[in-house]
């Protein structure tokens, strides 16, 4: 009985010796993989119901991604229209020029929205996977899989935050401690589930291989996001990109579908319209922070795109 405890136990030490072995290598990831590089960040969730477009042009900081439930509309991207309906997949790259086109008035245009930061390195995820503007024809029950999982993660979401008494400048401050890091982290896992359910659902039109492309252009823009007080020009947003003037405003047109400077302008108005809606600022205060010499030509230029001054875009969305 003894020698055969022996044999048992040489065997599984060996064993175990192998097993370790294998696992070393398994587990030796290449640091120089692309993937390592992965970073994912949850922004927001929204569901939205719209029964008409918003004026003008605006800009999506994050990739998002739209789940359409209802109704149908004609939105223009980049200088290309494309009509969304029930069932669509909307797949939206940061730094995307969007203007709505039309709604169709026999119901409203539903569908829930899902904001991310998704980067290999300085690359954009889906805009080095090739993902599609709009995918349609979706299986139905993968996209009611994805619908089923958006909702749990809002669910995480409400369980994550928690809200301070009272509110600093008109922003919600979240409390951090060991509980919420918990909700947090299952928040990320579920949000990277969503990631990889969508990736699969889409499989079949993205490429083979991921498709390298020139960040230079969106490194400025999120240059251009980070220094809105600042009196950007031509020249400064150039010279970040390491291009001559004309090189890089075409470049800049072909990537973003606008000129460098109407970008700038357009991403100050709507830098304003956040701190105008989220916040108490005085009017002053925020066309100085959004990089506009005085009030008067910040006013001017916020009607010209918005179709109202600031003080009436305020009351309309804060009362």
């Amino acid at each position: 009985m003894q020698k055969n405890t022996h044999v048992m136990d040489v065997f599984s030490k060996e064993r175990n010796d192998r097993w370790h072995s294998q696992t070393r290598q398994s587990l030796e990831f290449d640091t120089r993989n692309l993937l390592e590089q992965l970073s994912i960040q949850i922004r927001w969730l929204k569901e939205w119901n719209v029964r008409e477009g918003h004026t003008g042009q605006f800009v999506f900081p994050y990739t998002a991604i739209w789940l359409v439930t209802g109704g149908e509309a004609t939105i223009l991207y980049d200088q290309t229209l494309y009509t969304i309906g029930k069932g669509d997949i909307v797949c939206i790259p940061p730094q995307t020029c969007q203007s709505w086109h039309s709604i169709d008035d026999s119901e409203p245009f539903h569908y829930y929205a899902f904001a991310l930061e998704a980067k290999i390195g300085l690359l954009d995820f889906i805009r080095l996977y090739r993902f599609p503007r709009v995918v349609s024809a979706i299986d139905p029950s993968a996209f009611r899989n994805l619908l089923q999982l958006w909702h749990s993660i809002a669910d995480q979401c409400m369980s994550y935050i928690t809200v301070k008494e009272g509110r600093t400048n008109g922003l919600q401050q979240a409390k951090l401690d060991t509980n919420v890091t918990i909700q947090y982290l299952k928040m990320q896992t579920l949000g990277l589930s969503w990631l990889l359910q969508l990736f699969e659902t889409l499989r079949p039109t993205l490429p083979d291989q991921p498709v390298l492309y020139d960040y230079r252009i969106y490194q400025v823009c999120n240059y251009v996001e980070e220094h809105l007080d600042d009196p950007l020009t031509l020249d400064d947003l150039a010279e970040r990109a390491n291009l001559g003037k004309e090189q890089f405003r075409s470049l800049f047109q072909q990537t973003i579908g606008t000129s460098p400077m109407k970008y700038v302008q357009l991403m100050r108005i709507q830098r304003a319209k956040e701190l105008l809606s989220l916040t108490v600022y005085p009017i002053k205060e925020i066309s100085a922070q959004v990089g506009f010499e005085s009030q008067h030509h910040f006013s001017r230029a916020f009607r010209k795109h918005a179709g109202i001054s600031p003080l009436e875009y305020r009351k309309h969305h804060t009362e």
